[in-house]
């Protein structure tokens, strides 16, 4: 499997197709390079589809990043859709996410979303952003005190 792993090709952005997002490693710091930094749309939402062969699955793991410096929250929402054939989306998941963060600092965290087995050929998650970034309460900036849309920091989303 090609993906963003230093060695083995050491362009970020190299795997445009999972963006790194499957290739077995696992972010662990604001600094390491597999973490997906990726900006929501207007509805705050970034949307991930996995298509693979007919599988039971009831499990999704993904990391997400706390880096508020660095303009990134964490996701505070996902939810899970699945196909069996296809075509036709069915929700079966939905989970929020709240995180205990004392420190001006980086955290990952690692999270998990289960449900009643499911038959499928697709997968769509759908991530909601963590909010917005108070510009100079949040991260520091002597000039704009706005409010500013966060980044979100994706890393090795699972299938089980």
């Amino acid at each position: 499997m090609k993906g963003d792993i230093l060695g083995e090709n050491d362009i970020l952005g190299a795997d445009t197709v999972t963006l790194g997002l499957t290739n077995g490693k696992l972010g662990n710091n604001a600094a390491s390079t597999p973490w997906v930094g990726i900006r929501p749309d207007n509805n705050d939402k970034v949307t991930f589809v996995a298509d693979f062969d007919k599988a039971t699955i009831s499990k999704i793991r993904f990391g997400t990043l706390y880096n508020a410096a660095g303009n990134i929250l964490p996701v505070s929402k996902a939810v899970v859709y699945v196909s069996a054939s296809g075509n036709k989306f069915e929700k079966v998941a939905e989970k929020e996410f709240t995180y205990d963060i004392k420190e001006n600092t980086f955290k990952g965290f690692d999270e998990e979303i289960e449900f009643p087995a499911q038959e499928a050929v697709k997968v769509k998650i759908e991530f909601t952003s963590g909010g917005k970034i108070r510009n100079g309460i949040d991260c520091y900036s002597p000039h704009d005190k706005s409010e500013v849309p966060s980044t979100m920091a994706l890393d090795e989303i699972e299938i089980y």
